[in-house]
């Protein structure tokens, strides 16, 4: 792609960790970090005199990136959440060692000058709340799967009595999920792709 053409001009990348953010910008020396906080990271929105020129980059980290995203879109500033694996790819491609170098803030706002990913659009409240259903449906999968192995992997009748009960516990709380997820996809027909992914995921019910 021509830089030159971009329709943006400030490349912004952010590393983001669970209690801080470290952030670069193109063109400018060093790396600011910033609590991982609403108050900090509005104070620094304030500071960066977006426009409509800017786009603000970081890899998707499980979560972490939540409260920057949610006050970015807010604030209606540019953003795209990136996979990690295309960063280091564009890094090993810019002569970076990807097994041992880190991708740090620096790295991120130059992936987003030179790759320049399509930013994403603000989610709805009701799509986050869908999203987050998902991801504690999930959560709650690994947590059976844990204590099914540990179930297996005991000949102890206390300790199978007990994960029997957290295991019993756990189940409950699934299909509260699928119920509330169910009726949340239920209202949700106009938008027929997210639909039938999440009730793909529906569908993919353990037995209990």
């Amino acid at each position: 792609m021509n830089i030159g053409q971009s329709q943006f001009a400030q490349f912004v990348g952010v590393d983001v960790a669970k209690h801080k953010l470290d952030i670069a910008i193109v063109g400018r020396k060093g790396v600011v970090t910033i609590d991982n906080s609403e108050k900090a990271i509005m104070a620094w929105i304030e500071q960066l005199n977006a426009s409509a020129s800017t786009i603000v980059v970081m890899e998707a980290t499980g979560g972490y990136e939540a409260m920057l995203v949610k006050l970015l879109h807010r604030e209606n500033v540019a953003l795209a959440v990136v996979n990690p694996r295309q960063v280091r790819d564009f890094a090993k491609g810019m002569g970076s060692d990807a097994k041992t170098d880190l991708i740090d803030a620096a790295a991120l706002a130059t992936f987003a000058q030179f790759v320049q990913p399509v930013p994403q659009a603000a989610k709805s409240d009701e799509d986050i709340k869908l999203s987050a259903f998902v991801a504690r449906r999930r959560q709650l999968l690994d947590l059976i799967g844990q204590e099914n192995n540990r179930l297996q992997n005991t000949t102890d009748h206390d300790i199978r009595d007990s994960i029997q009960e957290v295991l019993q516990c756990l189940k409950k709380q699934l299909k509260t999920i699928d119920k509330r997820l169910a009726d949340a996809v239920q209202s949700n027909k106009r938008h027929a792709r997210k639909v039938n992914i999440l009730q793909s995921v529906i569908q993919n019910k353990i037995s209990v």
